[in-house]
């Protein structure tokens, strides 16, 4: 069995993983005050509670945010188990490639979270975990850790509420009754809930639309002669030329066919890149020219592609599909 340990800034939670299978699940407070011997025996304890033994731990591996306790949990697990467990920090293979500033400054619990996240989901994608602070991290293709976000944790916000106001208690953290409070309590329930889904959510919408567009520069093409703006008439009839004169080289291969899509939703030339990668999926599509500023992809094909599935790859790169024309 191996043991996971998180420890966080509120909890230490423990895990117990066997063959991929979670055994059980558990959780300590964190208390830097707490020697090694004290952590040891609630370790073990949690252990007795969920029937597993320690002579099952076979390996140990732990991943902290808070170092005036990490060493105690540390020691306690040596002392209980007699093994050294592994530390989620620099030097350790994650298959993540971490491009920030500092990648040795990278939160353990952020790097958990991504590996997990590339685990299960496929790329590019957006982790949120709400804890003590509410986290928001950006992996790209290739598992490239690009950044991300930090907010106050929803226990932080009632605790300087309560904390800085004198005449507002502090409160249980439940499910609001109703968005409209009737009292102190529902209404102190209602923004701090109600208040915290709705920055985690405007916040992972802002992250998710600059993921978009980081990757691309603004120019002024009418002060930069090295720029030009593409007429997208212009390349549907250099492919329309190009097209042609295939088929006449070559009279006993299938002829190309060029439609024009109208899809909405781009805004940049990565938006460009991503339609280009779903339409040129398609073995029938050799070729798809696509232009952000007039909203529409250009595709050469050898073999017509059903427009329900034209329809569904936009869509589900994120992108609205409009319709289709063919060229004449």
């Amino acid at each position: 069995m191996l043991l996971a340990i998180d420890i966080g800034n509120s909890n230490i939670t423990l895990g117990g993983i066997q063959e991929g299978e979670i055994l059980f699940e558990a959780r300590l407070a964190t208390d830097a005050t707490k020697t090694s011997d004290e952590y040891g025996v609630e370790i073990k304890d949690m252990l007795d509670l969920f029937g597993a033994r320690v002579e099952e731990i076979r390996d140990c591996i732990v991943a902290s945010v808070v170092p005036p306790v990490f060493n105690s949990v540390r020691n306690g697990i040596v002392k209980l188990t007699g093994k050294e467990p592994m530390v989620v920090g620099p030097g350790i293979k994650t298959g993540i490639n971490i491009l920030l500033e500092d990648p040795g400054a990278t939160g353990a619990d952020l790097i958990a979270a991504a590996v997990a996240a590339v685990d299960a989901y496929p790329t590019p994608l957006t982790v949120v975990d709400m804890g003590t602070a509410t986290t928001i991290a950006v992996i790209d293709d290739g598992n490239a850790f690009l950044g991300g976000a930090v907010l106050p944790g929803l226990r932080i916000s009632a605790e300087a509420l309560s904390s800085r106001a004198s005449l507002l208690p502090g409160i249980q953290l439940e499910r609001p009754r109703r968005a409209i409070g009737k009292n102190t309590v529902e209404c102190m329930q209602s923004g701090l809930m109600f208040g915290a889904a709705a920055m985690s959510l405007s916040c992972f919408c802002v992250v998710s639309n600059a993921l978009r567009l980081d990757f691309f520069k603004m120019q002024n093409a009418s002060k930069d002669k090295k720029i030009q703006r593409v007429d997208i008439s212009d390349v549907t009839a250099s492919l329309k030329t190009d097209a042609e004169a295939e088929n006449s080289g070559n009279s006993g291969s299938e002829p190309t066919m060029m439609k024009t899509l109208e899809i909405e939703g781009m805004m940049c030339g990565h938006c460009e890149k991503m339609v280009k990668r779903c339409l040129e999926k398609f073995p029938q599509i050799s070729e798809a020219v696509v232009s952000y500023e007039a909203g529409t992809a250009v595709i050469s094909m050898n073999e017509d592609v059903p427009e329900d599935d034209i329809k569904q790859a936009i869509e589900k790169a994120g992108y609205e599909y409009i319709g289709t024309k063919s060229l004449e």
